[in-house]
C-alpha cells in the first residue's frame, strides 16, 4: 500500500499543457500542470496495475503544490489514500518532488502524444504511465 502511494507521489510524471486565455506573449505553462490518471504500471515489462490502481490520480498546480489520490487493493477491497507534496521543474523534463520529512526524489519524465501522456521510470524495472484528464 505504501509502495503504491510512494510511487504515485513520485510519479510525478505528470505533464500537460493547460489552455490559457492569455495572449501569446505569456510564457508557456509547464507540461506537468494538470490532473493525471494512471494508465499503466509495469515491472520488468509486466503490467502490474489493476482496475483499482488505475484510479490513481496526480494533480500538479502552477504554484508548485501537488496532490495524489492513490488507490490500492487490500483484502480484495479497493481502498484510497491521499496526500500532498511540492514539485519543481529542473528543466529538460526533469522534476524534483518534495514529500516532506527530508524525502525528495528527482525523476526524468517523458511526455508524449502532444503532452497528454507521460511516463516515469521509478527504478530500473518499474515504469508508470499517466494520461492527462
Amino acid at each position: 500500500m505504501k509502495k503504491i502511494i510512494y510511487l504515485l507521489t513520485i510519479i510525478i510524471g505528470l505533464s500537460s499543457c493547460s489552455s490559457s486565455d492569455d495572449d501569446d506573449t505569456t510564457l508557456a505553462k509547464d507540461s506537468l500542470i494538470g490532473t493525471w490518471q494512471l494508465t499503466s504500471s509495469k515491472e520488468a515489462g509486466v503490467e502490474t496495475s489493476t482496475e483499482c490502481t488505475r484510479k490513481n490520480t496526480l494533480t500538479f498546480l502552477e504554484n508548485s503544490n501537488a496532490s495524489v489520490l492513490g488507490f490500492y487493493e487490500e483484502d480484495n477491497v479497493c481502498e484510497s489514500e491521499s496526500g500532498t507534496f511540492t514539485w519543481v521543474s529542473n528543466g529538460n523534463s526533469n522534476y524534483t518532488f518534495n514529500f516532506g520529512g527530508g524525502n525528495t526524489e528527482t525523476y526524468g519524465i517523458t511526455f508524449s502524444q502532444n503532452n497528454t501522456v507521460f511516463s516515469v521510470t521509478i527504478d530500473t524495472n518499474e515504469v508508470e504511465t499517466y494520461q492527462k484528464n
